[in-house]
């Protein structure tokens, strides 16, 4: 399908697209059990492909008396931003506010328009997670930001001095590592978007500390960073079948990728978990429906986003009444959930 990005792309816009009805569109974007999950995916899919933003900006401008909160994410199908949006929404619409989700597309670009455009947004304060392919947050020092509190969660850049919520991605991938070894795993992949990104650099972390404990060597072959986009998985797994010694098991840094590459090993008539042991960091309503069902390392997607909800309030209140804000980060802990894609005994 060629898809062509415009600049305010509507639900009925991708219903036409995607030949069903704009309210099913609207259930599959609010992960309505419902729907059946190869509709969800195909419409997240073509959401994240056109940067689908449930609001616009004129929208905002125009028919929104209401004070409004942004909330900027790289897409708006991973579950810890729809919770997140749930719960803030749920806070702001109680002290007179609104939430708009502004949807990036994992685009620096985009995220810079909106950043730049923030006051004439009309937006009072920021939820903010970042792009997997911004250098560097100075775009969060344009002086239209002065006065607008900002909380940085899940995809962060350290460097920004406000509040952040994050989760203990070296803990999660250490978890996955040793599950695997402990299976039996001797030749365990690892797949990560761009390492520039602090969550990546945090799982390659994890894995390499739990193969030190296990007194497995650390394979640069095994780790393999792209942007983990569904024409990737074909090139990743030639790439991994090529090496002398194949992998026995994939670390996968998102669960959409970890759903492709079972599609694709599957065609290829490998056994898994037998042959191939599959793990992805993060979860997703679809795992545990999946053939066969996936491991992955999770959160608290409600945990997460109540604190999120109750650090951004705090810090808004503070702002609006001259305290001052001092900068912290708060750590959410994850489980390593176990299913049929792991256990080999």
């Amino acid at each position: 399908m060629c898809v062509k990005r415009k600049e305010s792309v509507t639900i009925q816009e991708i219903a036409e697209q995607l030949r069903v009805s704009a309210s099913t569109v609207s259930r599959a974007l609010n992960n309505n059990p419902r729907i059946s999950k190869e509709t969800k995916e195909a419409v997240w899919k073509l959401a994240n492909e056109l940067a689908y933003q449930p609001y616009s900006p004129d929208f905002v401008k125009v028919n929104r008396p209401m004070k409004t909160i942004g909330l900027l994410v790289p897409n708006f199908s991973n579950p810890i931003y729809i919770e997140t949006y749930n719960a803030l929404q749920e806070e702001a619409l109680s002290k007179g506010y609104q939430v708009v989700v502004l949807n990036t597309g994992n685009r620096t670009e985009i995220e810079k328009k909106i950043i730049s455009d923030s006051k004439n947004l009309g937006l009072c304060g920021l939820v903010v997670s970042l792009s997997d392919t911004a250098s560097d947050c100075t775009h969060f020092e344009n002086p239209g930001l002065k006065g607008i509190p900002i909380v940085a969660i899940h995809r962060v850049n350290f460097d920004l001095q406000v509040q952040k919520i994050i989760i203990d991605n070296f803990q999660g991938s250490y978890r996955a590592t040793n599950h695997l070894l402990t299976m039996g795993c001797k030749r365990i992949a690892l797949l990560i978007g761009k390492k520039n990104c602090p969550i990546n650099s945090e799982i390659l972390k994890g894995y390499r500390q739990a193969l030190s404990k296990n007194n497995f060597a650390f394979k640069q072959e095994y780790v393999i960073s792209s942007s983990l986009s569904e024409s990737d998985v074909d090139t990743i797994l030639d790439i991994l079948y090529h090496l002398d010694e194949v992998p026995d098991a994939i670390i996968a840094a998102n669960p959409t990728v970890a759903i492709q590459i079972i599609s694709r090993l599957r065609e290829r008539n490998v056994r898994m978990p037998e042959e191939m042991s599959i793990i992805t960091i993060g979860n997703n309503p679809l795992l545990k429906y999946w053939t066969p069902s996936i491991t992955c390392v999770e959160v608290d997607n409600i945990e997460f986003a109540k604190i999120t909800t109750k650090k951004f309030f705090e810090t808004l209140e503070k702002t609006e009444t001259g305290q001052s804000v001092t900068p912290d980060t708060s750590i959410i802990p994850t489980r390593l959930s176990i299913r049929g894609s792991s256990m080999k005994r």
